[in-house]
């Protein structure tokens, strides 16, 4: 039961970080992207890799 309950509070954290990746998937390492022009590091890392792959 505690277990459970555990991962129901783990569960809105893991969707946020996967709403953020799917958001900034378009962003671009010189600022150039959209929707909020992020750059370098300050993207998602799993928006980087999602963005690399989108491309092919």
């Amino acid at each position: 039961m505690l277990q459970r309950r555990k991962r129901s509070l783990e569960l809105p954290q893991l969707l946020e970080k996967i709403i953020r990746v799917i958001l900034h998937h378009h962003e671009r390492y010189n600022g150039q992207g959209y929707p909020d022009g992020l750059e370098g590091e300050n993207i998602p890392l799993g928006a980087r890799i999602l963005a690399v792959a989108d491309s092919f």
